[in-house]
């Protein structure tokens, strides 16, 4: 079996009780936070070893890093020993990210909860945490041995967790598969739309692990996205991933439109799609005047230049764009 293959299930238990016989794994540790805790692990029985974090964004830290690292040692985790990422993006990430770095690395499973986990932050082997309140600062492209994903965990998510994963579907849709967006726009059944979402990313994924070319597609929304996600670290008001790229999104679409990639139309289709699908309003004045200076940070960069992946229509984009800071506050400020 390959590493990173996407299990699809409405057993869960069965299902890792399955995938644990066919590794000989004996030795299983949960890593989950405060909700999944509560709402999600009792689907697999009693008498776990479990490592419990607090819920969000801020959470994602060295401290809690180290704290992981700890109870990991408390079990006697070991070489033979299976983690299992039983959480969203942040239980997946800080997860994820402990167990390759554990003594250099021992396998890890993610069993995604969320909307968001199950398209987007489970698959592909990005982990890591924030450092200095800037998103993903470290981290490691580290395979879990399997995904597996059960619709079942969407029933006990708010409505902002499914317009935050709603958000980053129709990323992948808007960037990579038009088919997609044209069957969110049609209202599918989201099992159905979960699947060729989840097989979309973890196609570009596959054939570009390390991030040098096609999956930097998947970074669309998410160069101003990050930075307002990091701006709302730092005043300590953070944003659901989702919704922070989501509105990365609708940014980055009028630049794309300033620099003649997209049509005036198809900007319109975009913006007026993800704002009635996540509610979002554009960014405020002094959004952009926080935002602006992490912009200069984002680790895509290159050779001081801003990076983008844009939109050239929908359904298919392009890599490794530079735009000027002049343009980008152009586009911001919808001149």
């Amino acid at each position: 079996m390959l590493k990173g293959q996407i299990f699809y299930t409405e057993h869960v238990k069965n299902e890792l009780t399955d995938f644990c016989s066919r590794h000989h794994k004996k030795h299983i540790v949960f890593i989950c936070d405060v909700h999944t805790e509560k709402y999600c692990l009792p689907l697999f029985g009693g008498d776990l070893q479990t490592i419990v974090i607090p819920a969000g964004e801020l959470s994602k830290n060295l401290e809690t890093y180290g704290y992981i690292i700890k109870k990991l040692i408390y079990f006697k985790a070991n070489k033979s020993t299976l983690v299992v990422n039983l959480g969203g993006g942040v239980v997946t990430d800080i997860g994820g990210f402990a167990a390759s770095t554990y003594m250099r690395g021992i396998d890890f499973i993610n069993i995604p909860t969320t909307l968001l986990g199950m398209i987007d932050a489970a698959i592909g082997g990005k982990t890591g945490i924030d450092f200095l309140l800037n998103k993903n600062y470290l981290g490691t492209f580290a395979l879990p041995e399997a995904i597996i994903i059960d619709t079942v965990f969407l029933k006990t998510l708010p409505t902002e967790e499914l317009k935050s994963g709603g958000a980053e579907m129709i990323k992948i849709g808007i960037i990579a598969n038009q088919t997609l967006f044209q069957k969110i726009e049609a209202s599918e059944p989201l099992e159905q739309l979960i699947k060729i979402c989840s097989e979309t990313k973890h196609a570009i994924t596959s054939h570009d692990l390390y991030d040098k070319g096609e999956r930097q597609l998947l970074n669309f929304g998410h160069t101003i996205g990050h930075a307002y996600e990091s701006y709302r670290l730092n005043i300590e008001q953070p944003i659901m991933h989702g919704l922070a790229i989501a509105k990365g999104m609708m940014a980055e679409t009028r630049i794309a439109f300033f620099m003649e990639l997209i049509n005036e139309d198809e900007m319109n289709i975009i913006i007026n799609h993800i704002a009635l699908h996540t509610e979002q309003t554009e960014l405020s004045a002094e959004d952009i005047e926080a935002i602006e200076p992490l912009l200069l940070m984002d680790k895509k960069n290159e050779q001081h230049k801003i990076i983008f992946s844009l939109p050239i229509g929908i359904g298919a984009g392009r890599t490794k764009v530079q735009v000027a800071f002049a343009d980008i506050q152009k586009s911001l400020f919808h001149a």
